[in-house]
């Protein structure tokens, strides 16, 4: 267009619907971030109860048969620290999971049927790449 056709002509969207647009995404945006905490009230509560802190470096340790596995650390509820290593002697399984993936939401009920009928076995239910 020529600068003679562009003289009278105004956007199609007046500035103050464009300003109430800009508001509402931004709040949107904000709410966006808020929204999670709101949502997952146990997220506010203890901090990081469960979540793995540490890999604890042990020169026998190696993930193949035969080896003691890989060490680790994590907060327990009540605020104690524990380490895998707290717990040689007793038989412990280890589930790594996630809920984002089918087959790990199928398995968990058969999981959960042998923990309580097998007190004696420690479950560790490791939750993997899971967003709070």
């Amino acid at each position: 267009m020529s600068e003679d056709a562009l003289e009278g002509w105004h956007p199609a969207v007046p500035r103050w619907i464009a300003g109430i647009l800009i508001a509402v995404i931004a709040l949107a945006s904000l709410a966006a971030l808020v929204w999670p905490s709101l949502l997952f009230p146990a997220a506010r509560g203890p901090p990081d109860v469960g979540a793995i802190r540490a890999q604890v470096d042990e020169p026998e340790a190696a993930g193949r048969i035969g080896s003691h596995a890989p060490n680790f650390e994590w907060n327990a509820p009540g605020g104690k620290l524990m380490r895998l290593s707290d717990l040689r002697g007793n038989v412990v399984m280890i589930n790594f999971w996630a809920t984002w993936r089918v087959p790990c939401r199928q398995e968990l009920p058969a999981l959960n049927r042998v923990a309580e009928s097998s007190p004696d076995i420690v479950f560790l239910e490791i939750d993997l790449q899971e967003w709070r």
